[in-house]
C-alpha cells in the first residue's frame, strides 16, 4: 500500500477521494443544520399559535389565566429570540401594534396598554387593550403639550382623571411621564406610565401593587427600541 501511494496516479486519487469524503462530511453537517433550522421554525409555529390565541384573549379581557399562560409561552422563545421585543419584529402572526400590546400586558405589573401616534394633526389610536381602548384623541393632544399645564391641572387617561407626578422624558435612561389616577369607587388608584417615543406615546396602566418606577421600567426597553426604529 505504502509503495502504491508513491505513484502520481495513487496520490491524485487518494487526494481526491479524501476531498469527496470531506466535502460529504460537510454537506451531512449542513443537512443536518437545515434540519434543526426547521425543526426550530416548527416548534416557533406550534408556540406561537399558542401565544396568538393568548394574546387575543387577553386583550379582549378574558382574565388573568391568559396573561400566566402568555408570560410563560413568551419565556420560552429565549432559545431562539433574546426578548419579547425582538420577538414581535420576527413574527408576523398578529399585526405589529398589537404584538407590543400583548408584550407589554404581559409583564405582572401591567394591567392595560395602548399606544398612540402623537403627532400634531396625525393623533390616532395604533393599538390598544380594552382597558385603554376609549383614550381620546383631546387626551393626547393633552399629554403632548405644555407639561406645565399638566401639573396644574392633570391629564385624564381613557377618562381617568390622573395626577401629574413626574417627567423624566428626557432623561436617556428613562424616556417616560409618571402619573397617578386620583381614587375610583373603590378607593383605588392606579399608577399609570407614558412612555415618549419620537412620534408616539406609550401608555400603560399599572397593577394596584405597582408604582410609577416599576412601570417605567417595564415598558423602558420597549419605549428605547421604538425611539431607535424612529417611532
Amino acid at each position: 500500500m505504502g509503495e502504491t501511494l508513491q505513484s502520481p496516479s495513487a496520490q491524485l486519487h487518494f487526494l481526491v477521494f479524501t476531498s469527496q469524503v470531506r466535502e460529504s462530511v460537510r454537506a451531512s453537517e449542513r443537512e443536518r443544520e437545515r434540519e434543526r433550522e426547521r425543526e426550530r421554525e416548527r416548534e416557533v409555529e406550534r408556540h406561537w399559535a399558542t401565544v396568538s390565541e393568548a394574546g387575543s384573549c387577553l386583550q379582549a379581557g378574558s382574565g388573568r389565566m391568559y396573561k400566566r399562560q402568555l408570560v410563560f409561552l413568551l419565556s420560552t422563545f429565549d432559545f431562539c429570540y433574546s426578548s419579547p421585543i425582538h420577538l414581535t419584529l420576527h413574527l408576523n402572526r398578529m399585526s405589529t401594534w398589537d404584538s407590543y400590546i400583548a408584550t407589554l400586558i404581559a409583564h405582572e405589573l401591567v394591567e392595560e396598554a395602548a399606544i398612540w401616534g402623537k403627532t400634531s394633526g396625525q393623533e390616532s389610536q395604533w393599538a390598544a387593550s380594552s382597558g385603554l381602548s376609549n383614550i381620546t384623541m383631546a387626551e393626547i393632544k393633552r399629554l403632548a403639550g405644555d407639561t406645565n399645564a399638566l401639573r396644574c391641572c392633570g391629564p385624564h387617561i381613557g377618562g381617568m382623571k390622573c395626577m401629574f407626578i413626574r417627567d423624566k422624558s428626557e432623561d436617556p435612561s428613562v424616556l417616560s411621564m409618571d402619573l397617578k389616577s386620583v381614587k375610583n369607587e373603590q378607593g383605588n388608584t392606579h399608577s399609570v406610565c407614558v412612555g415618549v417615543c419620537k412620534t408616539a406615546f406609550i401608555i400603560v396602566k399599572g397593577t394596584k401593587e405597582s408604582n410609577g418606577g416599576t412601570l417605567a421600567e417595564a415598558i423602558y426597553k420597549t419605549v428605547k427600541h421604538l425611539n431607535d426604529m424612529g417611532y
